[in-house]
């Protein structure tokens, strides 16, 4: 059978959303097909513009037994909550989640946010930088999915 690797992007822009999928699309070495992925399967992706929607979605996800793999966070996503007090909920739900931070402003570093949350463990959370190019994200993605 085909592995499906779900991954869910929390981003107040939905040009984001798109990019990062078009990433996948575009990227040859594991092109988003069960036939041509290096992991075996193929990413399917969910969709949240504020924290606190993906939060739900999230915590949903994991109700009925479909959860993600891994989810891509924007820090700053007014007016809602920002990336750092969505990723304090995600971990309350699950303290071994997936998570890439994107961030085109510095001061939500991983340094920072390690400081902020009181984070022990960065093993399972990367940073990105935005503007990001399609392999950074990909890579970034797989590294976050095969963790």
């Amino acid at each position: 059978p085909v592995k499906k690797f779900r991954v869910l992007i929390i981003d107040d822009t939905a040009f984001a959303h798109d990019v990062i999928i078009m990433a996948f699309e575009n990227y040859e070495e594991g092109a988003n097909t069960p036939e041509r992925t290096t992991l075996g399967g193929y990413i399917e992706f969910a969709s949240a513009l504020q924290g606190l929607e993906g939060v739900a979605i999230y915590r949903k996800a994991q109700e009925v037994g479909n959860p993600f793999h891994a989810v891509i966070l924007d820090s700053r996503m007014p007016p809602g909550i920002d990336g750092p007090e969505t990723l304090k909920l995600l971990l309350k739900n699950n303290p071994d989640i997936n998570v890439i931070i994107c961030s085109a402003f510095t001061d939500h570093s991983l340094d920072n946010l390690a400081v902020k949350l009181n984070l022990k463990d960065l093993s399972k959370i990367q940073y990105v930088s935005k503007p990001f190019s399609h392999t950074e994200i990909v890579k970034k993605v797989l590294n976050a999915i095969k963790n």
